[in-house]
């Protein structure tokens, strides 16, 4: 794989400054500014606000800290610059809810399971300066309304989206030495003793979304991709999580092989979040198995907003140029994420490959994908209706002699399992 020579790193002290910024991101939303303190020259102050996904937020931060010091509004103002870790899909609802307009699979409400009562999240400001984790939500913003984000937007950091597996139970899937197929993990997900896999839930995950994508793609090549479809969504519903600690929990917490395979067998993450599960030196570690075709890797886009006026966008460009060097590099090598042109400053992890894809997804294949979930895990109420008169009991020659009715009850099983307990379902005769 190709990368740079990892040089000696951040001070002590400095890298636990970092840390402990992501242990207080990771707790919840934290917000960090500095003001220009190099001298004593400046006066007024120009404030740039910057929300940024949790886990580079600290980055962010950190690098604010340093080219603040120095940096000068355009009439010599003291520069602040402010960095808020926030969920990304809680800033694309703010963006969209301030401009009047809805996204497909988001509302004001946080996640929770079935069986608990919606809670109300916090609104989220809608800073100067957006950093998600991945361009995908730029795509969906855009298609509720096309002015609302850029088109493009440059990255600041990489992290390619794998299949995180036990490494006992990786090499099933060629780990480490070949890179398989989403025809393959589609194969898993539906053989006689299927795969149990997990994803956070697509409409607030970049990466749950990526695979469903990928995994869509790969059913619509099946020779029966109706049934290789209702087989993914089915397999992703029973193991969808709330976020990415409540994913990783379900991995083996033993070495033994009963509790192994017992436990979540596969799940898609950002290469970042397989490195740091790794780094706590869990019981049974997490082997990245890099799926081909290759899902766009997360790109953390610098979104300048529009509307903010021209001096913060030109303030907002420059700080973007500084989150560049050395230095900035190794604060995002320090919680596992590559540089924006996808090289790492770390080890390369067993069987990466040599490069990793960016760009973003394409805005139909999202949409459809989001449809079909949304279609299948949206609460609702339903009246099925079977026939039972005397035709129901003719065989059918290509179903190996099952008569209709036995048809009709089977699909209606299988259909059952796509629904969970915030179903109601009625049946009539």
């Amino acid at each position: 794989m190709g990368g740079r020579h990892r040089g000696p790193g951040l001070p002590k002290r400095v890298r636990a400054v970092i840390v402990a910024m992501v242990l207080v991101a990771g707790a919840g939303v934290f917000t960090l500014w500095q003001t220009a303190g190099g001298d004593e020259t400046c006066s007024g102050e120009v404030r740039l606000t910057i929300a940024a996904a949790p886990e580079i937020a600290p980055v962010l931060a950190h690098a604010s800290v340093r080219w603040s010091d120095t940096a000068r509004g355009p009439g010599g103002e003291c520069v602040a610059v402010e960095v808020t870790s926030a969920e990304p899909a809680d800033v694309a609802l703010a963006i969209a809810d301030r401009a009047g307009v809805a996204l497909a699979g988001l509302t004001s409400l946080a996640p929770a399971a079935s069986s608990a009562p919606p809670v109300t999240r916090p609104a989220a400001p809608v800073p100067d300066v957006w950093v998600p984790d991945s361009s995908t939500w730029l795509v969906r913003v855009r298609s509720a309304a096309p002015s609302l984000v850029p088109s493009q937007a440059p990255a600041v950091a990489t992290s390619p989206v794998v299949l995180a597996v036990p490494e006992p139970a990786a090499g099933a899937l060629g780990w480490p030495t070949q890179l398989p197929t989403w025809s393959l993990i589609l194969e898993q997900l539906t053989g006689g003793q299927p795969l149990r896999v997990g994803v956070v839930e697509p409409n607030r995950d970049a990466v749950g979304l990526a695979t469903l994508v990928a995994l869509g793609s790969a059913a619509a090549s099946a020779s029966d991709s109706d049934i290789a479809t209702v087989a993914i969504m089915r397999a992703l519903f029973a193991g969808r999580a709330t976020g990415v600690n409540d994913l990783l929990s379900r991995f083996p917490r033993s070495a033994d092989p009963a509790e192994i395979a017992k436990a979540l067998g596969a799940a898609p993450l950002a290469e970042r979040s397989l490195i740091t599960y790794n780094a706590t030196r869990p019981p049974v570690p997490l082997a990245a198995v890099y799926v081909q075709p290759a899902p766009p890797a997360l790109d953390y886009p610098y979104v300048v907003l529009p509307g903010i006026g021209a001096e913060r966008q030109r303030l907002a460009e420059r700080f973007r140029q500084a989150l560049s060097g050395d230095e900035y590099l190794d604060d995002l090598a320090e919680i596992g994420l590559r540089g924006p042109d996808g090289l790492a400053k770390f080890p390369a992890m067993p069987g990466s490959p040599a490069t990793i894809t960016t760009g973003q997804l394409d805005e139909q294949a999202v949409a459809q994908a989001l449809a079909t979930w949304i279609s299948l895990t949206r609460p609702a109420r339903m009246l099925a209706v079977m026939d039972i008169s005397g035709s129901m009991a003719l065989p059918v020659p290509t179903a190996g002699g099952a008569t209709r009715a036995q048809i009709a009850v089977e699909a209606a099983r299988q259909g059952m399992m796509l629904f969970d307990d915030s179903w109601s379902v009625g049946l009539w005769t």
